[in-house]
Formats: structure tokens, sequence, C-alpha cells
């Protein structure tokens, strides 16, 4: 799968499972869908991403 460009590995609940879950509003919002995790391939990506993103909250970031 590729969102922006980028290589994700997408991972599907199953909708019977996802919906009789008894913590599934910890996972998602949708009352009628199930949960889909779209991820990273590699570890190294996932940290970069990660890195990143605490990046972005940081005052200079948003400065710029």
């Amino acid at each position: 799968m590729r969102i922006s460009g980028h290589e994700y590995i997408q991972v599907k609940f199953a909708k019977m499972d996802c919906l009789s879950c008894p913590v599934r509003t910890q996972c998602t919002n949708s009352a009628v869908r199930p949960r889909t995790l779209a991820l990273l391939p590699t570890r190294e990506l996932h940290e970069i991403q990660m890195r990143n993103r605490l990046d972005q909250q940081t005052g200079e970031w948003q400065r710029r």
C-alpha cells in the first residue's frame, strides 16, 4: 500500500472481531467500521517518523 508516495503495511481487523472487542473504544471512534492500521515497513523509518513528530511539537520547529 502507498500513502503520499511511501510504502506502508496495512493491517485490517475482521469486522466481527473488532465489533465484539471489549476495549474497542480505545482503538477507534468508528461506530461501524473495524480498526485498520498503516505501519511503516522498517523500524528505522518508524523511528525517523517518531522523531519528526516530536520535533514538530517544539516552538523552534513551529516558528520555521
